[in-house]
């Protein structure tokens, strides 16, 4: 009944790894939502409609039902602060422990977080599909990618790190494996760089 869901899978979802194509049609058959962290990232390829890249924090304070799928509220999630207390917080981990990190869900589904929205995706179908809020997030990625590209257009001293991977993510090939590591560097790769799967 959630007019606003949402979906973050992270790292542990894919943790069958060869069942990753039926966890990305799993999610794409929900039709909610998505931000993809961890080696999620890449799930649903580089431009899946349904695939969020920026603002989720903003997305977290307006849904009034999240699921986090193998993602535990911690840093990355300003340790749950921006989910609306009034949402329907849903924590599928495998970890009782890791559902409940500091913010106890309203439900804790304790199992794998893949097989969790594989069986979601058989019962509900496209039930959960919201398409006016899906509109909505995207207009709102749309004016964030403007943005960014405003900023790799800016010329400088030095190499400008946002137009760097603008240039790198455009001419990686198809079959592109990215590794990343370094701090800074790596924050901004993660927010403009588009994993192939």
């Amino acid at each position: 009944k959630a007019e606003r869901p949402m979906l973050v899978i992270g790292s542990q979802a894919l943790l069958r790894a060869e069942q990753a194509d039926a966890i990305a049609a799993a999610v794409t058959q929900l039709g909610m939502p998505v931000y993809l962290s961890g080696m999620a990232r890449g799930l649903l390829g580089p431009g899946h409609p349904l695939q969020m890249r920026h603002a989720r924090r903003n997305a977290l304070r307006e849904s009034d039902c999240v699921l986090l799928a193998g993602v535990p509220c911690d840093f990355r999630l300003d340790y749950g602060r921006h989910v609306r207390r009034s949402a329907t917080l849903i924590a599928a981990n495998r970890s009782a422990k890791d559902a409940r990190l500091n913010r106890r869900p309203t439900i804790a589904a304790i199992g794998d977080a893949g097989l969790t929205l594989e069986a979601l995706a058989s019962r509900l179908g496209e039930r959960a599909r919201r398409p006016k809020w899906i509109a909505q997030l995207r207009a709102r990625d749309e004016v964030r990618e403007r943005e960014i590209d405003g900023q790799a257009a800016k010329a400088g001293d030095h190499v400008n790190p946002i137009a760097f991977f603008r240039t790198m993510d455009r001419v990686a090939g198809e079959h592109a494996v990215m590794v990343a590591d370094g701090g800074d560097f790596v924050a901004t790769a993660s927010y403009i760089l588009r994993p192939r799967g």
